[in-house]
Order: structure tokens, then C-alpha cells, then sequence
């Protein structure tokens, strides 16, 4: 009868758990005048995935990437693909910015750390808002491109 009460407990506190999902969206802006493209690259090849992926991005306007972890409060905290390992940053193919993981600056965009995070709902596992933002100061920064 013991080993039973015992299963049925086993059952009742296990089949109660909930599952739960964290979303992270990251928006990254291009707060400047200029066409800006990112082109980042993967330094460990995962199979099915390019090696590098590459998004444009207009003056005044951003791009969104959102990604899903499970458990509560289970911020991701790749900005990119976790094998990402380096990003350029062209501004209308006239000056260029790069940086790698190793680079601890706070304008690098691989840098969780360097985004604006926000917990913008608490529903199910919760969903985090991540913002970073290109600037002047990152074009003015930028080294020419030699043609």
C-alpha cells in the first residue's frame, strides 16, 4: 500500500509541472543616415547553415531576430548563431567597423552585454527584449574602404 501512496504522489507532483519557453528577440537599429550591412561569420560551421549570414539594414530602420529557449526567465544570450564569431559593419561600402568576441568594446554587436535588455512579459516563460543600436559615432569610427 506504501509503494502505491507513493506512485500516486510520484504521479501528482510530476504530471503538475508546466513546461515553460523564454523568447529573446533582438532588434538591432541602424540609427544613422547610411545603409548599414552586417555581415557576420560563423567560426564553427554548423551543418545546413552558411558559414556567414549578411543583413541590410536602411537609415531608420532595424532588424529583428527572435529566438526561444526552454525553461523560465532563459534569456538567450547569442545575439547571433552561437558559433558566431566575428561581424563587419559596412556603411554604404565607403567605411567599415569589425570586431570579434575577443573585442570587450562596448559598440561590439556579438556582446550580449552590450544590448539593452528588457523583460517586456512575464506570460509564460517570459519574453526579453534586447535593443542595440548603430550610431554616428560607430560610422565616424568606421575606417575607410580602399577601392
Amino acid at each position: 500500500m506504501k509503494k502505491i501512496m507513493f506512485l500516486v504522489w510520484l504521479l501528482i507532483c510530476f504530471s503538475c509541472t508546466k513546461d515553460f519557453t523564454t523568447s529573446t528577440i533582438f532588434i538591432i537599429t541602424n540609427n544613422t543616415d547610411k545603409e548599414v550591412e552586417l555581415s557576420i561569420k560563423l567560426g564553427t560551421y554548423i551543418v545546413g547553415h552558411s558559414d556567414r549570414d549578411t543583413f541590410a539594414i536602411f537609415p531608420s530602420e532595424s532588424i529583428t531576430q527572435e529566438y526561444k529557449a526552454d525553461g523560465k526567465n532563459a534569456v538567450y544570450s547569442y545575439p547571433f548563431d552561437p558559433g558566431a564569431d566575428s561581424v563587419k559593419i559596412n556603411f554604404n561600402s565607403k567605411r567599415m567597423l569589425s570586431y570579434t568576441l575577443l573585442d570587450s568594446t562596448s559598440r561590439n554587436p556579438l556582446l550580449f552585454e552590450n544590448y539593452t535588455n528588457t523583460k517586456i512579459s512575464s506570460s509564460d516563460g517570459g519574453v526579453y527584449e534586447c535593443i542595440f543600436t548603430i550610431i554616428e559615432e560607430d560610422y565616424n569610427n568606421a575606417v575607410p574602404i580602399e577601392n
